[in-house]
């Protein structure tokens, strides 16, 4: 979705919250947000018709996420008692790393071979023979033998 898309519902928005229209005002910045989560203004316009404080403090949040010193956001969240006065926001969360799709090309490029010549190792060749076990946990049986072989009499 384009940016332009993306703007022009936030636009509709703040003309219907301006007008109003509290719940198609709603409808359309929340699109917007959708469309650009990384937009301010449609985070800002979101909490101010936010149905209670912890919907409202959400938004103030996500405005600190995309810029730590929007003043709006930090005046509407000093106001709420979220944060104090002095108290400046907390950092937000490191954002999960994406992989350059070049270089992840590059490595499945080079993966395609190694995993086109792969051959199992058959199961007979193995140096490991599998067992069930028989009841009881784990090394319970040598518990015993143990006690038995430290004893001194």
């Amino acid at each position: 979705m384009s940016n332009e898309q993306a703007r022009q519902v936030l636009q509709q928005g703040i003309a219907a919250a301006r007008a109003g229209q509290t719940a198609q005002a709603r409808q359309l910045l929340q699109e917007a947000a959708r469309r650009d989560p990384r937009s301010e203004a449609a985070w800002l316009w979101l909490s101010s018709l936010a149905k209670d404080n912890a919907e409202r403090t959400f938004c103030l949040k996500k405005v600190l996420e995309i810029n730590p010193n929007n003043e709006n956001a930090l005046k509407g969240l000093r106001a709420m008692g979220v944060i104090s006065g002095t108290e400046a926001p907390s950092a937000p969360p490191p954002s999960i790393p994406l992989p350059d799709d070049r270089k992840l090309s590059e490595v499945l490029d080079r993966l395609d071979p190694i995993l086109q010549n792969y051959q199992p190792i058959p199961q007979a060749n193995l140096p490991v023979q599998w067992v069930r076990k028989r009841g009881g946990r784990a090394g319970e049986g040598g518990s015993g033998i143990l006690v038995l072989a430290c004893d001194p009499q």
